[in-house]
């Protein structure tokens, strides 16, 4: 229910660009192995957001890196959203230079096997490249 503790998330503008860190929350794999762990609470981590010209140059063995996707992760893999986190919020933490409030910048979209490996950042869908899509489809609705 809505209320002062719990409102909607705001969404980013066409385009826009983020820089710094954000924080991914979920219910994934809490330790990267074959047969994962899961929690019993939801989880969230801060990973600090990479440069889309640095992350084609760590995930150079893929085609499948788009420049609407958003990259974050720390270099030595020491955090990671995980298996069953797809789907989840990429959200940042101070707003923007248009609004205080957090903006969903990212939705978990793909990573490394393991999770968690160094120099190789989660992948994420970029919310601000699909703003006239989702916009379409929420007036329509």
């Amino acid at each position: 229910m809505l209320g002062p503790n719990v409102k909607p998330i705001r969404l980013p503008m066409l385009n826009e660009a983020f820089h710094g860190s954000a924080l991914v929350s979920g219910w994934g794999a809490t330790t990267p192995a074959m047969v994962p762990e899961y929690p019993d609470t939801l989880r969230k981590v801060v990973l600090p957001l990479v440069e889309y010209e640095e992350c084609i140059q760590l995930w150079y063995d893929v085609s499948h890196l788009a420049e609407t996707n958003v990259c974050a992760g720390p270099e030595d893999g020491s955090k990671s959203s995980c298996s069953a986190d797809s789907g989840g919020p990429l959200v940042t933490m101070n707003g923007t230079r248009v609004s205080d409030d957090p903006v969903l910048i990212g939705l978990v979209s793909w990573g490394p096997f393991p999770c968690a490996t160094p120099w190789r950042p989660n992948i994420f869908t970029g919310v601000a490249h699909f703003i006239g899509w989702i916009e379409q489809h929420v007036q329509s609705g």
